[in-house]
């Protein structure tokens, strides 16, 4: 790339151009030239030149003409032009500062003087230029920056969150745990059904933020009614007959609804509405109820996160209440025995 300085002499004199051009071709700039005024508006167009020598007095465009031209228009206008003028008339020369001129140089020329002069405004233009192509690059970098600055905050945000989420996650865990483990030193103790179930809905209430906790067990037509119930509010007293009566009987299961729920295959949750579900209590494959998880006071949804809680604690009360039901048998069979028993020593 070429980056000599290019200097623009106009004037209609041919032996003015030559003593130019002989003047500053030996400094190393390249020297462009027309002859008028429109000639010097087509070149500059062109170019755009470094520096102008511009002659005033010249035919079909003067050179206050071709300077108004020049700095009317925004990509010329920061090219610096001197004059070239015979004239010393301190009118004339203030009207070519008025049009634009930087400066001027009186004819007949004097080398060292135009040099100088020449010199000192390309130094100017350059340092200019330079100041510009500076002032662009640094709003690049500053508009860079910012969209660094705006990556940097939003991944910052992002990971940010995700650490909360991940804690948030993490201290829920904990909290479950805990619980799971106060539960199971509950069950080691061997309290009463009543007791057992009442201590697990509580926990389950307070970990879930739940309204309600039903618990339904099958009846003897095979139907499945409300038989324990807690509420968030009053977590110390379990729901009285009246209570339980707000929640109506669940319709029995048909064969293979059965065979579904003892090999797996209907295990899954059920929605009641939008804020409760109903998951099947199970003890290896025998279905022994249902846990109701009831929102609808608060009407808030019930997450897949909580169920799968909700499906975690199930099997607990599975497990009571087959322990509950396996006793029930027992304490039956013992009943029929000791009345065979009786009703043998009577015979006798």
């Amino acid at each position: 790339m070429d980056d000599k300085v290019v200097v623009l002499v106009v004037d209609d004199e041919p032996k003015n151009v030559r003593l130019l051009q002989a003047m500053l071709l030996p400094v190393g700039y390249d020297i462009l030239t027309a002859t008028n005024g429109v000639e010097a508006l087509e070149s500059v167009n062109k170019t755009k030149p470094d520096l102008i020598l511009l002659d005033i007095m010249m035919p079909k465009m003067d050179g206050y003409k071709v300077c108004e031209h020049i700095n009317s228009d925004e990509d010329l206008k920061d090219i610096p032009i001197i004059f070239l003028t015979a004239k010393a008339d301190v009118k004339d020369i203030v009207k070519g500062f008025d049009v634009g001129a930087v400066d001027y140089v009186t004819k007949p020329f004097k080398q060292a003087e135009l040099v100088a002069r020449v010199k000192t405004h390309v130094g100017f233009k350059l340092a200019k230029d330079k100041i510009i192509d500076l002032n662009r690059e640094l709003s690049f970098a500053n508009d860079q920056l910012q969209e660094w600055n705006v990556n940097l905050e939003g991944k910052l945000d992002a990971r940010t969150k995700e650490i909360h989420e991940i804690n948030k996650a993490l201290l829920r865990k904990n909290k479950i745990l805990e619980c799971r483990d106060r539960i199971s030193e509950f069950l080691i103790s061997y309290k009463p059904y009543d007791e057992t179930i009442h201590f697990i809905l509580s926990e389950l209430l307070n970990l879930m933020q739940l309204n309600n906790c039903i618990v339904y067990t099958e009846t003897d037509n095979g139907e499945f009614k409300s038989n324990f119930g807690l509420a968030a509010d009053n977590t110390e007293s379990p729901f009285e007959e009246t209570d339980l009566e707000k929640y109506p009987l669940l319709p029995g299961l048909s064969n293979d609804q059965k065979s579904a729920l003892s090999t797996g295959k209907d295990r899954r949750i059920k929605d009641v509405n939008d804020y409760s579900k109903l998951i099947p209590l199970m003890k290896s494959d025998n279905h022994l109820g249902y846990l109701l998880l009831d929102n609808t006071a608060n009407r808030k949804e019930i997450n897949s996160e909580d169920v799968d809680i909700a499906v975690d604690f199930s099997n607990l009360l599975g497990l009571v209440l087959n322990d509950h039901k396996v006793r029930g048998s027992i304490e039956n069979l013992e009943d029929t025995v000791e009345v065979f028993l009786e009703n043998i020593q009577n015979d006798n």
